[in-house]
């Protein structure tokens, strides 16, 4: 039928017990998941993946103030002039081994990022005349 008066003499020393339990199978706990832990190894695709985000906005910056004339002219629509970035892509020699691959697809992947990301936005056309002043009356 099991214990008919549950009430502890010494409940301070049974807490203590209990803490103490508590902490030791913690411990424990922690040190058997740390230990199951891999270590990190490098990743090949990240590190290809930061060249190409750092290298793409370079290139298409570059390209950019080529075709505008360093800003002196009306630069095309967004998404043509990425779609014609991937086009131009074509111009390199083909990939010639798995990390190549890798760079073209990421490249192609945030390229088609930025086509999502801009797409409808339409250039704002650059005026070449003078300011018009207004006149006085």
């Amino acid at each position: 039928m099991g214990q008919w008066d549950r009430t502890t003499v010494d409940i301070d020393s049974a807490r203590t017990a209990k803490d103490v339990c508590h902490g030791l199978f913690s411990v424990v706990f922690v040190g058997i998941m740390l230990s199951c832990l891999q270590p990190r190894q490098d990743d090949p695709f990240e590190e290809i993946q930061r060249r190409v985000v750092a290298e793409v906005p370079r290139e298409l910056e570059q390209r950019l103030a080529d075709r505008t004339n360093r800003g002196a002219q009306t630069g095309p629509a967004l998404v043509d002039f990425f779609e014609e970035s991937k086009a131009r892509r074509g111009d390199h020699p083909p990939p010639s081994g798995p990390e190549d691959r890798a760079y073209n697809e990421l490249k192609n992947d945030y390229l088609n990022g930025l086509i999502y990301l801009y797409r409808g936005w339409e250039p704002i056309t650059r005026w070449s005349g003078a300011t018009p002043r207004p006149k006085d009356e």
